[in-house]
C-alpha cells in the first residue's frame, strides 16, 4: 500500500504542473494574437485607409519613409534582391515554362470563336489592355471586389488571386495549404507605372492582401506573410512584393522595373515567358 500511495501522490503533484504549462502557453498565444491584430489594425487605419482615399495615382518614396516602409529593387528575371535577402517566390525559368506549354498545349485546330484581343470592339484604355494580358495567361478572374473604378484619378481593379492548395480528388474543393501563406495576384490599372514610384493601387492592394492573409486562421502560425503582385497598365507590367512581419508590423516592399509589351505578347515572347514564370512561381522562404 505505501508504494501505491506514493505513486498516487506523485501523479497528483504532476497534474498541476502540466495544467500550469498549458495555461501559460494559452496565455502567451492569446498575447501573440492580440499583438498581431493590433499591428494589423494600425496598418489598416494609418496606411491602407489613407491610400484608399488618396486622389493621387502614384506614391513617392517620401510616403514610404514616413510610414517606415522599406523599399528595395528586385530583378524581374530572377526575383533576387541582393545576395543576402531571402526570396519568397522563385520564378520558374523561361525554358521550363516553354517546356510546360509545349507539353500541355492542345492540338492545333481552327478557332473561329476567339475575338482579336486588341480589336476595336473593346474599350481602348490602359486598364482594359492590362486585363487582356491576364486573360491571355488564362488564369481565373476571381477577385474583382477590390477596386476603385470610374473615378477621375482612380481606375483599377484586382483581377485574380492565386494561392497554394493541398492535393484533393476534387478540382473544385481543394483546401488551402496552411504551410504556404503566399499569394500571387494580378492588378489592372489605368495609371501608368513609374520606376521610382509605386502606383497607389499597387501599394493599397499589396497591404490589403497581406493584412487579410495574416488575419486568416489558416495562416495564424506564420510570422512573415508574402504577397506577390503583377500590376499591368496598357501593355506594361511590373512585379512587386510585400513582405509583412505580422508580429512586429514591419513592412518591406520589393519592386521590379516595369516591362513593356508594346509589340504584343507574341512578338516579345521571351518577356512573356518570364512573366509566366512569376505566375507559376514556387513559394519559398522561412515564414514561421
Amino acid at each position: 500500500m505505501p508504494p501505491q500511495s506514493r505513486a498516487q501522490g506523485s501523479l497528483s503533484q504532476r497534474r498541476p504542473e502540466n495544467n500550469t504549462l498549458q495555461v501559460e502557453a494559452a496565455a502567451m498565444n492569446r498575447h501573440r494574437n492580440d499583438q498581431r491584430r493590433a499591428n494589423l489594425e494600425k496598418i489598416a487605419r494609418y496606411i491602407i485607409h489613407p491610400l484608399s482615399q488618396s486622389p493621387y495615382k502614384h506614391v513617392g518614396m517620401d510616403f514610404l519613409s514616413r510610414c517606415r516602409i522599406k523599399c528595395k529593387d528586385m530583378d524581374f528575371k530572377t526575383g533576387q534582391v541582393g545576395k543576402q535577402t531571402e526570396q519568397f517566390i522563385q520564378p520558374i525559368p523561361p525554358k521550363v515554362v516553354q517546356q510546360w506549354l509545349d507539353e500541355t498545349r492542345p492540338p492545333p485546330k481552327e478557332r473561329r470563336d476567339i475575338v482579336n484581343e486588341y480589336s476595336h470592339e473593346f474599350p481602348n484604355d490602359n486598364q482594359w489592355e492590362a486585363t487582356m494580358i491576364w486573360r491571355r495567361i488564362n488564369a481565373p478572374s476571381n477577385s474583382r471586389f477590390v477596386n476603385r473604378l470610374g473615378e477621375e484619378n482612380a481606375n483599377w481593379q484586382l483581377k485574380g488571386v492565386l494561392r497554394q492548395h493541398l492535393p484533393n480528388q476534387s478540382n473544385y474543393d481543394r483546401p488551402l495549404d496552411p504551410n504556404r501563406p503566399h499569394a500571387i495576384c494580378y492588378l489592372a490599372d489605368g495609371a501608368e507605372p513609374v520606376d521610382d514610384m509605386l502606383l497607389t493601387s499597387e501599394l493599397t492592394t499589396l497591404l490589403l492582401m497581406a493584412t487579410d492573409t495574416a488575419l486568416k486562421a489558416t495562416w495564424q502560425k506564420h510570422k512573415l506573410i508574402s504577397v506577390t503582385l503583377i500590376t499591368g497598365s496598357y501593355r506594361a507590367v511590373r512585379v512587386s512584393q510585400c513582405v509583412l512581419d505580422a508580429e512586429t508590423g514591419s513592412i518591406e516592399i520589393r519592386k521590379s522595373p516595369h516591362i513593356t509589351f508594346n509589340k504584343g505578347l507574341l512578338a516579345e515572347w521571351a518577356k512573356y515567358l518570364t512573366l509566366m514564370g512569376w505566375v507559376l512561381g514556387k513559394p519559398a522562404g522561412q515564414t514561421v
